[in-house]
């Protein structure tokens, strides 16, 4: 498919931690944009799933 086949080539060119670490802040990405394009209401519970996830890529890179 041509989702593995971009993925493929985002590790080889870009390195497997730099791709593990953008593949694990997509919650970052889709919350706000299924606000903008749906108009799903922010949770709470999502509200925090983002700021975790965000503390989390910090000390990943870190």
């Amino acid at each position: 498919s041509i989702g593995a086949f971009l993925y493929t080539e985002a590790v080889r060119t870009a390195g497997a931690t730099f791709i593990a670490i953008i593949a694990s802040a997509s919650p970052l990405f889709a919350l706000p944009l299924d606000y903008l394009i749906n108009g799903e209401k922010i949770s709470k519970k999502g509200f925090l799933g983002v700021i975790l996830t965000i503390t989390g890529v910090i000390v990943v890179l870190l």
